[in-house]
């Protein structure tokens, strides 16, 4: 069966993460009983460029590998009771399972159906249709809370091709936005945004660590910055986007 599935036959999670201030629960490689907190929506999932709408599979934010999407869901990555498509119409949602049971969603091969979905009447958002191509900055939040951005070297996946980068290169292309956050200078307590922090030179924008404008020495790691709580989400939780102006989640692999 797709979605229904024993405890001896739980998929075995190669990722255990511990989340710091978890004020929205959105966790990845939760255990197989899809409840509601547990992994991605698909609707997140493509927002996050973490779906790949011509292939109809889905990259492992961790590991860097694309997964079919019967894959995603077993490995927790992405939770089939989750909304996957809203009309934007009616404002209609279907869950994956509803999405994959009515065909909008193809079993075979992950794909979206849009012949199937516009014989229903659904409106689909543009992001979801291949002919729009289009695609937008991450949330820098988004990509920390989902892995896309290592806390620790620094270094930012690019969701589509799985290409690493430093912060800087992923800013000149514009893979995240940099109004997304407000970063809070531990000096003076003075509030700019994360594209005002870079131009300062309170963010090194190679390394993502925290440094004294003055003296160029480092303060502190972008790890201990977001576990302070020094990077503030600019976006309201009623938004389209996954974050909200009040979390912050430091994801931790258990060793």
């Amino acid at each position: 069966m797709l979605f229904e599935s024993s405890d001896s036959q739980l998929p075995k999670l190669r990722h255990s993460y511990y989340f710091h201030h978890v004020e929205l629960k959105v966790y990845l490689y939760f255990p197989g009983d899809y409840d509601d907190e547990g992994g991605l929506s698909f609707e997140q999932a493509v927002k996050l460029g973490l779906y790949n709408v011509k292939t109809g599979r889905v990259r492992d934010p961790y590991s860097g590998q694309m997964l079919t999407l019967q894959d995603a869901i077993d490995e927790g990555l992405l939770n089939p009771r989750k909304p996957a498509i809203t009309d934007i119409t009616t404002g209609k949602k279907y869950s994956l399972r509803e999405a994959m049971e009515e065909s909008m969603v193809k079993r075979r091969d992950g794909r979206l159906d849009e012949k199937k979905i516009e014989s229903m009447g659904v409106t689909l958002d543009p992001q979801f249709t291949q002919a729009e191509g289009r695609r937008s900055p991450l949330n820098f939040e988004d990509a920390i809370l989902i892995g896309l951005f290592n806390l620790d070297s620094g270094q930012f996946m690019d969701p589509m091709s799985g290409t690493k980068m430093e912060l800087s290169l992923a800013v000149d292309q514009k893979l995240i936005d940099t109004t997304s956050v407000m970063i809070v200078d531990p000096n003076s307590g003075d509030k700019v945004s994360l594209e005002a922090a870079i131009k300062a030179g309170l963010v090194d924008a190679k390394t993502g660590n925290f440094v004294d404008p003055d003296s160029e020495k480092v303060i502190m790691s972008m790890r201990d910055a977001f576990s302070a709580g020094l990077i503030e989400s600019c976006y309201l939780p009623e938004t389209s986007q996954v974050s909200t102006d009040h979390f912050h989640f430091l994801a931790i692999p258990f060793s």
